[in-house]
């Protein structure tokens, strides 16, 4: 099966349009026509279970070392992808 990762990397956007990927919890990930990528929230690591003890809801859909290819990150505690 093909990571969503791989996934995200080859879909070809129509013009005039956007793709968009749910990452559960609040985040998701949209792709232009451009092929730039922006991840919004993403939630890829356990930090703020190892900072605040709160376990996440459901599993990441996607693993920071599987994002080889992204234009902006949006996330409330900082990088996820260092």
């Amino acid at each position: 099966m093909e990571s969503l990762a791989a996934q995200i990397n080859r879909a070809r956007v129509p013009e005039g349009g956007v793709a968009v990927w749910w990452l559960a919890q609040a985040g998701f990930v949209f792709k232009t026509v451009s092929d730039a990528i922006l991840y919004v929230d993403p939630y890829l690591s356990n930090v703020v279970e190892k900072a605040f003890g709160f376990k996440r809801l459901l599993r990441a859909m996607i693993g920071n070392a599987s994002v080889s290819r992204w234009s902006r990150c949006s996330c409330g505690l900082g990088s996820q992808f260092a």
